[in-house]
């Protein structure tokens, strides 16, 4: 898969492990600068360049992640691997801050997986969505959404989830058909006796949404 899109000189098509670096600095820079549950934990540049670069190896062999490139530059990226995906273990401790987020998302998708364990393993799951600041609002991130689902049904699996963190994302997710099956409500989570997204309240919740493919 390599499409052009002759709108914006943009093409999208499949990474592999070679294209790591460019996709840990863009993930690293995005999430830390922006992303609403990295920033009100602390989350850094250099923690999500350690985490990923443990992360990113394993997680683009499996085919799963598509990229937008505008020339040989990285405009955006769906971080996707199986919803049955395991992190290789040196990744423990890597990100100290990550934990309260851990914790939310295991709270997001705990009854979904109780429910599908039987189909689990045909579920591809995008950990994350980031566009190069330069190059936002250009529908890369809908594009990027629709090709992964394209990717994913080729590859044999019947549906894509992704934990949307908020409004935007999940727009972009609703807008392309997805579902929301659960919310954890940002002002309702504790972690450790402690409301610790209270300050992003506003923003309502964390959604896991899924789209049949």
């Amino acid at each position: 898969m390599d499409a052009p899109d002759r709108d914006e000189n943009l093409r999208y098509g499949i990474l592999d492990t070679g294209q790591t670096e460019a996709a840990r600095e863009l993930i690293a820079h995005a999430f830390s600068r922006d992303e609403p549950l990295a920033v009100t934990v602390g989350q850094t540049h250099t923690e999500f360049a350690a985490m990923l670069g443990l992360f990113l190896p394993t997680a683009l062999a499996t085919g799963l992640t598509i990229g937008s490139f505008k020339g040989q530059q990285m405009a955006g990226i769906a971080l996707t691997t199986p919803f049955t995906f395991v992190p290789p273990p040196e990744i423990e401790g890597t990100s100290p801050n990550y934990p309260p987020i851990g914790a939310l998302i295991e709270e997001l998708e705990r009854d979904y997986e109780l429910k599908n364990a039987a189909r689990l393993g045909r579920c591809a799951h995008i950990h994350m969505l980031a566009i190069d600041s330069a190059m936002r609002g250009r529908g890369i991130a809908q594009k990027l959404v629709d090709a992964t689902a394209a990717n994913a049904r080729i590859k044999g699996f019947d549906a894509v989830l992704s934990d949307a963190t908020n409004p935007t994302s999940q727009q972009v997710f609703a807008q392309l058909g997805f579902e929301t099956l659960n919310e954890v409500r940002y002002d309702r989570f504790e972690h450790d006796g402690v409301r610790i997204f209270a300050s992003i309240a506003n923003l309502g919740a964390i959604k896991l949404m899924e789209k049949r493919v």
